[in-house]
């Protein structure tokens, strides 16, 4: 406890927060979120409970796939202050963290194994409904080949997935990083002329960018955008006052202006001839996180953007890449740099005056305020 007090600045800081920033803070790994509920189009778009009976197929496949991939994989059922009897009678505790241990597909049934923490007195309250301690679902052979131990205080619990798509509403996963991951991390801020804002502004070229090669195809990248936590200005982590995103765009053509920035647009991704690659919506949240797959090696390379909505703006900022190295022989699959300033684009600036000349005039005696060319000649070559 003091270790991560002293982590986030003081012990006030510590409460808030979401069970996503809790993962990663404690794993330093790559958290996501699943939400088990859907928009209710005859309500307005607004988000209601999954259907008895819906269980959606895909949810199952991910999770799945995660828990054999190195994740720390747990849900919980959120209310908002919404009562629900249905689930709180099932033994289901509402705004609490449960972590998935295990699961599977054994004899036609699909289920997993949760555990929720034990309370101050060595005891939890845990799932009484199907494939409960208590349930008469459980055959011998089931039980010996999940070694199955009827136990009332361990804390773990067997569930349907049927059910858990029922009283469940969201699920938490965070990736774990091995030392063959490749990781680049760059901190720095929006300030002054580099906060540009996104590309509805003319100054988005402002921004700080960063170069990327990609020499091999199917390279995937997991990009991570983060801002400084809320609670340790506001006292609370969920409100910020700066939507933060980010842009990839394909890089300068010209070879020689291939490690410059990128000052010009053109319309359309990249698949239609534009130099749009891909955009994270920005979203006020602490982090945005993106896995985006290169399909193709590319000659020119791309420009990655980080920014905030407005321009203007200014905030500390960190940037992380990561990408699992394929050939585990330490050398990453893909290149990373900022752009130098020996190698950016040099600014010349001239000034003058438009002057209508006369003695003592402060922008220049002579007249030079001779108008468009669409004038008498005499008047514009001035």
């Amino acid at each position: 406890e003091k270790v991560f007090a002293k982590y986030s600045g003081t012990y006030e800081a510590m409460q808030g927060g979401t069970v996503v920033q809790g993962l990663e803070d404690l794993t330093g790994g790559i958290g996501y979120k699943f939400d088990l509920t859907k928009d209710c189009p005859e309500k307005g778009g607004v988000k209601q409970w999954i259907p008895k009976g819906h269980t959606p197929g895909r949810l199952w496949d991910e999770i799945m796939e995660k828990m054999k991939t190195e994740h720390v994989v747990g849900c919980t059922c959120t209310t908002k202050g919404e009562p629900r009897p249905q689930t709180t009678a099932k033994g289901i505790l509402l705004n609490r963290a449960y972590c998935m241990v295990t699961g599977g597909d054994f004899e036609d049934n699909k289920l997993m194994r949760l555990r929720i923490p034990l309370d101050e007195n060595g005891n939890a309250k845990e799932w009484n409904g199907k494939w409960s301690d208590d349930s008469s679902a459980w055959n011998s052979r089931l039980r010996q080949m999940l070694h199955f131990s009827k136990s009332s205080n361990d804390g773990t619990f067997w569930i349907e997935y049927e059910d858990f798509c029922k009283h469940m509403t969201k699920v938490y996963m965070c990736r774990m990083l091995d030392d063959l991951w490749t990781r680049f991390t760059v901190k720095s801020r929006w300030m002054d002329e580099t906060a540009g804002g996104c590309t509805n502004f003319i100054s988005w070229r402002n921004n700080n960018q960063w170069i990327l090669n990609i020499t091999r195809p199917k390279t995937k990248l997991v990009i991570k955008l983060t801002q400084p936590d809320a609670r340790m200005s506001a006292g609370h982590g969920r409100h910020y006052s700066n939507a933060i995103g980010f842009y990839i765009f394909k890089g300068n053509e010209n070879p020689g202006d291939h490690k410059r920035r990128k000052l010009v647009l053109k319309d359309g991704d990249e698949e239609d001839g534009g130099d749009f690659v891909f955009c994270k919506e920005p979203r006020f949240s602490r982090q945005v996180t993106v896995e985006y797959t290169f399909e193709k090696s590319s000659p020119i390379p791309y420009i990655l953007m980080p920014f905030m909505f407005e321009p203007g703006r200014e905030s500390l900022f960190r940037l992380t890449i990561l990408s699992d190295d394929r050939d585990d022989d330490g050398v990453p699959d893909f290149g990373f740099s900022d752009v130098k300033p020996e190698d950016d684009w040099k600014r010349t600036t001239l000034l003058d005056a438009w002057s209508r000349g006369g003695t003592g005039n402060a922008l220049g005696e002579e007249e030079s305020a001779g108008g468009p060319v669409t004038g008498p000649l005499e008047q514009w070559t001035k």
